[in-house]
């Protein structure tokens, strides 16, 4: 079941979509309070969700004794809905590649991209981490990431999307651990990654959250299940001071006899 909430979530459904479209498959043509009832979603916010689904053409309806009656989209037929997408992006790539000489003509060359972004949940998450991608500048973090506390589309995007795509690069990265029992887990990727890791102890050093620093930027994540929210700033003398407080807490990681092999690795 979990692979399929995330599969039909990567097909832009939300929970309560998916929730809505499973449940029809599996009681048929049905109105929205049949369907409510059997989803436990209340009448008004089924109907609502259909609506959407309609939007989205995952389902269909027919007018029957003044009553709409909702049918799920044929799983077979999914594939019709992302050709249909394929279709209307290539003609919107087709009609932005018109208009963007243009586009470009009406830029401000004053104006500057912003310094500060924000950014919330799961795909505010991997937008920071896109960036630190698309960079492909060596990474400095504190990562003392808890799994049992993540949202579990984070701990599958760090194994699908993250990972994979790091093992091809060649940037290094240097990372501050402080977790015990999650040591061993996270370093046996590091040959991988090109990633030097030093061992933090947490009771000293109870971090609360991932700092990433690249290029010069400062990515800044809470990933609890609870609060997903995440900040980029980018400033040169923001991004030097957090760079020096790195390499000190960098320096002094290596005094610590857990890490004595890595006395000689500098940054």
């Amino acid at each position: 079941m979990d692979l399929i909430y995330h599969t039909l979530k990567n097909l832009d459904l939300n929970d309560n979509e998916i929730n809505v479209y499973l449940t029809l498959l599996q009681i048929g043509s049905s109105p929205a309070s049949a369907i409510g009832k059997r989803a436990g979603i209340e009448r008004s916010h089924c109907v609502y969700i259909c609506k959407r689904l309609l939007k989205k053409r995952f389902i269909t309806f027919v007018e029957k004794n003044n009553a709409f009656i909702f049918t799920a989209l044929p799983p077979k037929e999914l594939f019709n809905i992302l050709e249909s997408e394929k279709r209307e992006t290539e003609d919107k790539e087709i009609q932005l590649n018109r208009i963007i000489g243009l586009l470009e003509n009406m830029v401000n060359e004053n104006t500057s991209l912003p310094k500060i972004q924000f950014f919330e949940g799961v795909d505010g998450m991997i937008r920071i981490y896109q960036d630190i991608l698309e960079a492909n500048k060596d990474i400095y973090d504190c990562n003392i990431i808890d799994k049992s506390l993540v949202h579990k589309d984070i701990i599958s995007y760090w194994k699908n999307e993250y990972m994979p795509q790091r093992e091809k690069m060649t940037n290094k990265s240097f990372s501050l651990y402080n977790r015990e029992e999650g040591f061993e887990e996270y370093t046996k990727y590091d040959k991988k990654v090109r990633r030097t890791t030093l061992f933090i102890p947490k009771e000293e050093f109870p971090f609360k959250s991932q700092i990433m620093i690249y290029g010069k930027k400062i990515a800044f994540l809470s990933l609890s299940s609870h609060d997903l929210t995440g900040t980029i700033i980018e400033n040169d003398a923001i991004f030097e001071t957090q760079f020096s407080l790195f390499r000190m807490a960098w320096n002094y990681a290596k005094t610590l006899p857990r890490n004595e092999c890595y006395v000689g690795v500098e940054i």
